[in-house]
């Protein structure tokens, strides 16, 4: 998988209102950070199992409201059971909207599709940080 998240930039520049000679140079722009947004892909392999979660998530991807609750793990610490410690792990978490889905397919390799997605709605957890 792969994650872009990026802020917007909001402009704050003041222009000055002086009578007379002012600066030669020009003014510097003033900017702020602005809303968040996020958008990337999940690389899945296809199977002969019609039903697998992979095809479930590109047949999906067509649906008009097609959003799914992830968890994408940058590194999955193991419980001791079988499971994930996500105390000890590192993680992102949220809600997306999957946007279509691409393949190729080569005889010579296993047969994969990238489905694209983006943010539906504010992360839960980034990277170990509750939001």
């Amino acid at each position: 998988w792969s994650l872009d998240l990026s802020k917007e930039q909001v402009d704050t520049t003041t222009l000055p209102c002086t009578v007379g000679a002012g600066s030669k140079y020009a003014q510097f722009r003033t900017q702020i950070g602005g809303y968040a947004s996020g958008e990337g892909s999940l690389t899945v392999l296809f199977t002969a199992d019609q039903t697998s979660f992979a095809n479930r998530l590109m047949a999906n991807s067509m649906l008009k409201n097609s959003e799914a609750r992830v968890k994408l793990y940058v590194s999955a610490v193991s419980d001791g059971a079988g499971g994930v410690n996500d105390a000890s792990s590192s993680f992102f978490e949220g809600r997306i909207s999957l946007l279509g889905f691409s393949t190729s397919v080569n005889p010579d390799d296993a047969v994969s599709a990238e489905i694209n997605f983006s943010l539906a709605d504010q992360p839960e957890t980034i990277f170990g940080v509750t939001l």
